[in-house]
């Protein structure tokens, strides 16, 4: 029997392929790169979490429950959660949101990563939280250069919505050169996460009540 909490349970992976193919313009992935490197313990992963899952259930209530959700948490390792609908996406918890000591944080590799293994065609949004700049890498051969071509070809030839939320002074700085556009970089506290999710969200709105050829134009001139 079907689950009443989740009612995209009865669809079959094939049902859910076919109906993204025939609805290309109403389904959207979603890539959410989450830093979980050490200065996150404590008060700044709880306010993540709670900012994170109040986005997530408004994103639920607005977008096309088939669109996709990929979770990424990263320090210097990675931790990628299955792509699933969004209408099956569960809250973040402490079991699968949880900074530990000992690590970095790899932002260009998280970056690099994602988006050089992402299959399909459509529209995609890319949201990048991190606390600080990177510093881990290097230890994977992974550069600011090389993250940024990424980004900056994905923009510019398919139309990516990439949004870069920096919870520290010099993240402008940093989302820029990653390649995001100004008015897609968003500058606070940590204090200010729940603040941040809130703006993220009516910017979200904005966004996915455009029509497609308005969309392009905010992902390349920005939605804050």
């Amino acid at each position: 029997m079907a689950s009443t909490r989740n009612p995209l349970s009865s669809w079959t992976a094939e049902r859910q392929a076919r109906y993204r193919q025939q609805h290309a313009e109403a389904v959207i992935t979603f890539h959410f790169l989450l830093d979980a490197s050490p200065s996150m313990i404590g008060a700044n992963a709880a306010n993540l979490r709670k900012a994170y899952n109040m986005y997530l259930a408004w994103l639920q209530g607005h977008a096309n429950p088939m669109s996709l959700v990929e979770l990424v948490v990263f320090s210097t390792p990675l931790t990628r959660h299955p792509v699933q609908a969004l209408g099956s996406c569960l809250p973040l918890t402490e079991q699968t949101y949880n900074p530990l000591e000992g690590h970095g944080t790899a932002l260009y590799r998280a970056v690099g990563e994602v988006v050089t293994t992402v299959q399909g065609t459509g529209q995609h949004v890319l949201v990048v939280f991190t606390d600080g700049g990177d510093n881990t890498s290097k230890d994977f051969a992974w550069t600011h250069t090389k993250a940024s071509l990424l980004v900056r070809t994905l923009q510019a030839e398919d139309n990516w919505l990439c949004v870069f939320l920096g919870a520290f002074p010099e993240a402008l700085a940093v989302g820029t050169e990653l390649g995001c556009a100004d008015n897609n970089c968003l500058v606070f506290t940590s204090d200010q996460i729940p603040a941040a999710f809130r703006q993220l969200t009516q910017a979200t709105a904005r966004y996915l009540l455009a029509a497609p050829v308005e969309r392009k134009l905010l992902a390349a001139k920005g939605i804050f």
